[in-house]
């Protein structure tokens, strides 16, 4: 795309080039999704609940065996905690009073879960599919209303 003509400059859009912010959440998400924004700036656990709330609303539920689950679920607690027993991922923590004991550690699973998505375990995954369902919807429909009008 040419963005001035004298000097004459270009602008190639490639892989790895974002705007500097991200105005839509759920953009920003996806984007986070695919490690094109560090995991930390948003948080692993949230990138995870994202991750779980696209899987179920597009029926993806390669997850639930992933993850050591019985059944679809919508709690990311649920979820991280079923992987942290499957994964034996717990760490040991001292409470105040000097006790010791194993919480799972849900940071680390939900690190496992993204890794899943990201290597292809959890299946092939188009993230965008639903705005290429209504590009081509709104094509086809104006098809066929250019179709009817002759």
């Amino acid at each position: 795309m040419k963005i001035n003509h004298n000097p004459k400059i270009f602008m190639f859009d490639t892989p790895g080039i974002l705007e500097p912010s991200v105005s839509d959440v759920e953009m920003g998400l996806k984007l986070a999704l695919c490690a094109s924004l560090q995991d930390h700036l948003v948080g692993e656990e949230v990138i995870a609940d994202y991750l779980l709330y696209w899987l179920n609303s597009h029926a993806k539920f390669k997850y639930v065996d992933y993850m050591g689950l019985e059944e679809p679920c919508d709690d990311i607690q649920k979820v991280l905690i079923a992987g942290a027993i499957k994964f034996n991922r717990v760490r040991t923590v001292r409470d105040f009073d000097g006790t010791v004991r194993d919480v799972p550690d849900l940071l680390e699973v939900a690190k496992t879960m993204i890794k899943a998505f990201r290597t292809g375990e959890l299946g092939k995954i188009l993230l965008d599919i639903d705005l290429l369902t209504q590009r081509f919807k709104g094509q086809i429909q104006q098809e066929l209303e250019a179709e009817t009008s002759v």
